[in-house]
């Protein structure tokens, strides 16, 4: 019996250790939360990197603003656009040299009055302008996908943490349980024991002395009981 009641033990604190240790391990044996973290990421930098390419595209527009603005007569306007500009550009990122580039050109021929010219360079900015947003809103798109996947995989880990939990404490309780029997109780050995004193002859006191001898907490609480129950 006390063999049997320790492999109870072993087989409870095995299984506490391998729960605990899946658990912990969790990340490594399922790779389903790495690729979720992984594409949240990926999605974060390239949410970033397209953000700041419109800004730099937004701030070569403005440059070539600025510029054009100092070239005008002296007014109340001109000073509001050029601090308005100068405000735009210390919250933009550098402007991108290519579209520094273009947006010198179109502002050179609308200058120099080459309307053809500039109609056509404006058309071919806003189709790339377009272009951009449609990627910029793919690519909010994809991060808000990737956000929801780790919300419902953080609910799904928080449903995994209490049931663990439960687990566990369900493994204590067992083992509390049968610590307790083990110290406390009487198992069908020391009952048989008893019976047989009894039908052996053996005073009653000493037939319960004799089968617990080896239980010394039981013949404590057998004490007290005794002593609880006497007039």
């Amino acid at each position: 019996m006390k063999t049997r009641g320790f492999a109870v033990v072993e087989i409870i604190v095995v299984l506490a250790v391998l729960i605990g240790g899946a658990w912990f391990a969790a990340p490594k044996f399922f790779p389903g939360e790495s690729k979720r973290a992984a594409t949240a990421a990926k999605t974060t930098e390239q949410l970033i990197a397209t953000t700041n390419k419109q800004g730099a595209i937004v701030a070569a527009s403005v440059t070539k603003i600025a510029e054009a603005n100092a070239d005008a007569p002296a007014s109340p306007q001109r000073s509001f656009i050029a601090e308005e500009t100068q405000l735009a550009l210390t919250l933009l990122p550098p402007a991108n040299a290519t579209a520094l580039i273009a947006s010198e050109r179109r502002k050179v021929a609308v200058l120099e009055g080459h309307v053809a010219e500039a109609r056509q360079l404006y058309e071919r900015a806003f189709k790339d302008a377009a272009d951009t947003k449609r990627r910029y809103d793919d690519i909010v798109a994809a991060k808000r996908a990737s956000d929801n996947a780790l919300l419902e995989s953080a609910a799904a880990h928080h449903a995994t943490t209490v049931q663990l939990l439960i687990a566990v404490g369900v493994a204590l309780l067992a083992l509390a349980a049968w610590g307790y029997a083990k110290i406390y109780g009487v198992d069908g050995r020391t009952l048989g024991k008893i019976l047989h004193n009894l039908k052996s002859g053996v005073d009653p006191t000493a037939a319960f002395d004799e089968a617990t001898n080896h239980r010394p907490a039981l013949q404590k609480v057998i004490a007290k009981a005794r002593k609880l129950a006497a007039p």
